[in-house]
Order: structure tokens, then sequence, then C-alpha cells
């Protein structure tokens, strides 16, 4: 894959991710050094008690940003970015669920300019059925009808974004930010390039803390929903 040695920037916002962290790391710049790629990782520990920002430097990342309080994952991705140095940004879970082997072909729709933002889906690809995933395509449903396009999975914490673009999708007030989907919905009413590629997506070992489950989370997504549809489109 040719990149024109710009780099490429990983951000992985955390909370308590103590026991995971190293194994993500570890994954991550064992196949980013395969690659041959120019690449920086941010890690963004957002408030926790453990000890994930140390284990952090200690494994490697380029820069570690720690928050005082917990102040949501599209914060965390905020200040990441903030500080990258990328013109392609990644995002990823700190909890190893993403396989750190299909960053090249996450990013290569936005390398060969066909694409502005890069999903990686986890159900492009046949799956066991389960609840979970039942509920998640129903909000993906409503959100193509809402907002007149759809992608397979809205939930996804897989993404990689032109820099400019994430920046300007993260330039919103601060209640977007508490579930950062709102965001890459704002991706989809604002009209940018969006592609999906099929991910491999490991189910999350028992220990660690994980603010993936659903909970009330499909309630507090529809009603973002409906803010972002109601919302002005600012020029892009």
């Amino acid at each position: 894959m040719k990149f024109n040695q710009k780099i490429l920037s990983v951000v992985i916002p955390s909370y308590n991710e103590g026991e995971q962290i190293e194994r993500t790391l570890r994954e991550l710049i064992d196949n980013l050094d395969k690659t041959g790629l120019s690449y920086e990782i941010l890690v963004i520990d957002d408030g926790s008690t453990d000890n994930t920002a140390l284990i952090a430097k200690e494994m490697g990342a380029n820069i570690v940003i720690r928050n005082k309080r917990t102040l949501g994952k599209g914060s965390a991705i905020k200040a990441g970015t903030q500080n990258a140095s990328g013109s392609i940004i990644v995002i990823t879970d700190a909890d190893s669920t993403y396989n750190p082997k299909d960053i090249p072909k996450l990013i290569q729709p936005i390398v060969e300019g066909k694409a502005e933002v890069s999903v990686g889906s986890r159900f492009m690809s046949p799956a066991h059925f389960s609840f979970s995933r039942l509920r998640i395509k129903l909000i993906d449903f409503l959100v193509g009808l809402i907002l007149g396009r759809c992608v397979s999975d809205v939930f996804s914490g897989f993404r990689a974004y032109k820099a400019e673009v994430i920046l300007k999708l993260l330039d919103i007030p601060s209640s977007y930010l508490q579930r950062f989907e709102l965001v890459n919905m704002l991706a989809m009413q604002r009209g940018y390039k969006i592609v999906e590629v099929p991910v491999d997506f490991r189910p999350r070992e028992s220990f660690g803390y994980s603010r993936s489950k659903l909970g009330k989370k499909p309630f507090r997504v529809l009603f973002g929903l409906l803010k972002v549809s109601l919302s002005k489109k600012p020029p892009r």
C-alpha cells in the first residue's frame, strides 16, 4: 500500500482497561510495524481508577492523555484527534475486540480517495444470531429511515477518518460527545463519503470494564438521532 509517508494516527479511548491495554498495544504495534507505515499511537485515559495510563506509557504509546475525570468517549476521542499529527485518524477500542490486522484494509478507501470515513463493520459477514445484534440492526434501520442513508454497523468502534473531517465532526456541543455514535450519525447527515469494510470482531474477555453493553443505549441514541436529524447542516 502506498501511503506517501504520511503519518497514521491511532486514537484509543480507554477507561479502566489496565487488564487489556497491554495486549491491545502489543498487537497494534506488532501489526503496524509489519506494514511499513509511519504511525503514532495516542491513548486517552478517560478518568480511569486503575493503571491504564501507566501501562500505556510503558508499552510505547507515543502520547498518553489522562483526564482527571470521566468525560465520555467522544470527549476522549476529541482530545486524541486534537493532539494527533496524522492525515488519517483510526479510532479503535482498548479491549482488543477489533483486530489491528484490519487497519490497512480499513484505511485503504481513504488512501485511494474513495472515502472520507471508513467504517469497520462487524455485520458484513455471517454471524450467529443474538438479541444484541438484532437491536443494533433495528437502530441501523431507524437511522437509515430518519437520515436517508445508513450503514450496517452504526455502533462500530473501529473507524478511520480523514483528519480534517473528524476535526470538523467533533467541533460540536459537548452533549453530542457523550455518545460517539452520534458523531458517526453526523457524518452521515452531513453527506461525507462513507465506505464500509468487513472486519474481524473478537468477543471481549471477562476481565476489565466495558461500556459496550446496550442497556438504555438504544433509547439515548434514538433521542440523539432526533437531535441530529433536526440540526442544521453546517458548511463542509
